[in-house]
């Protein structure tokens, strides 16, 4: 390759960890951190939110009202957002309950997508279910299920 184009297209840098790759020494750095250390030096200072990424922080204190931003309040209880979009969501969720992100392998149903997300881990292929039953053959993907597992299903053969 000659030197210009060299300049035109430069060398692409790929993380170690997955197929992300840049041109930029910075991004990759940004990436490691953010994504595979899960470094969160970015917190919110009105609740608990925090994230390793400036950008979106500043998206979430939109939701604050941050930043000069048009606020939009619940009718319902003190919670602000600048987005028509999370206000509604918010109602819906929160004060009218509706759950329409539904599991199809169970009745566990939820009014956040994110949370169905994690939820469906439980179902998952094996690579999944880290967790076994000492008990039984129950599997899962989260510690918390299981101690739940065993204190519904084996109470009188010793817990977690």
């Amino acid at each position: 390759m000659s030197e210009r184009e060299e300049e035109e297209h430069p060398k692409q840098i790929t993380c170690s960890h997955c197929p992300f790759s840049t041109v930029h020494k910075s991004s990759l750095q940004l990436h490691v951190q953010n994504v595979h250390h899960r470094v969160k030096s970015f917190k919110c200072d009105h609740c608990d939110y925090s994230t390793g990424d400036k950008n979106n922080l500043r998206r979430h204190l939109m939701q604050h009202g941050g930043d000069g931003a048009k606020t939009l309040t619940c009718a319902h209880c003190p919670f602000k957002t600048a987005y028509k979009h999370s206000l509604q969501l918010h109602v819906k969720n929160i004060h009218y309950k509706v759950k329409s992100f539904k599991c199809e392998l169970c009745s566990y149903a939820s009014g956040d997508k994110n949370n169905l997300r994690r939820h469906a881990l439980q179902h998952g292929g094996e690579e999944a279910k880290k967790m076994a039953c000492p008990h039984c053959s129950f599997k899962t993907a989260y510690n918390s299920s299981l101690r739940g597992h065993v204190r519904r299903m084996h109470d009188n053969a010793g817990g977690l």
